[in-house]
């Protein structure tokens, strides 16, 4: 919803296409709506499909012959290894991320870079949140809240880059 309307502000190819906006329930800048490491994402998906390649060329062709709904079933154990990731990211693989090459890219650098170099398009926005934001990944067992009550640091934003002393 909200990240969506905000990627397109953030977009150079939707230029001219909105005067206002509004972003309800979350926007670019939030960490589960980017994908930060698209590429080794790819790889782990792949292997969890059975294509050990290392060569790039190789994994997408071969990605690009799995049926979606496999691709889709199996995003789950590719997340399910990295245990932050999935509270952090809310169990989401195929989320936007930036596009380095070709004629039409949507995004063209982190949603975060974009923002600070004011390379966004400025209109009027409204942002807001609903009452229990988020409860649907509790309901889908996304989150695990004995291991967020255990290691509440888990809940600090990967992209804050900060390294976090767990015996304080």
């Amino acid at each position: 919803g909200g990240a969506s309307v905000h990627y397109h502000l953030l977009s150079p190819l939707s230029k001219g296409l909105f005067h206002k906006a509004i972003l309800q329930s979350g926007f670019a800048l939030c960490q589960w709506a980017f994908q930060d490491k698209p590429r080794e994402k790819a790889f782990l998906l792949a292997r969890e499909l059975g294509c050990t390649s290392q060569d790039p060329d190789t994994v997408l062709e071969f990605l690009m012959t799995v049926p979606a709904i496999d691709l889709v079933k199996t995003e789950d154990m590719v997340v399910l290894r990295t245990g932050r990731e999935i509270i952090q990211k809310s169990g989401r693989l195929f989320i936007p991320c930036v596009e380095k090459s070709g004629d039409l890219q949507f995004l063209t650098a982190s949603p975060h870079e974009l923002m600070r170099t004011g390379k966004f398009h400025k209109v009027p926005i409204i942002m807001g949140i609903n009452d229990k934001e988020g409860t649907l990944s509790l309901a889908k067992g996304v989150v695990d809240c004995d291991q967020v009550n255990s290691d509440p640091s888990l809940t600090v934003p990967l992209d804050l880059g900060i390294v976090l002393d767990r015996e304080v």
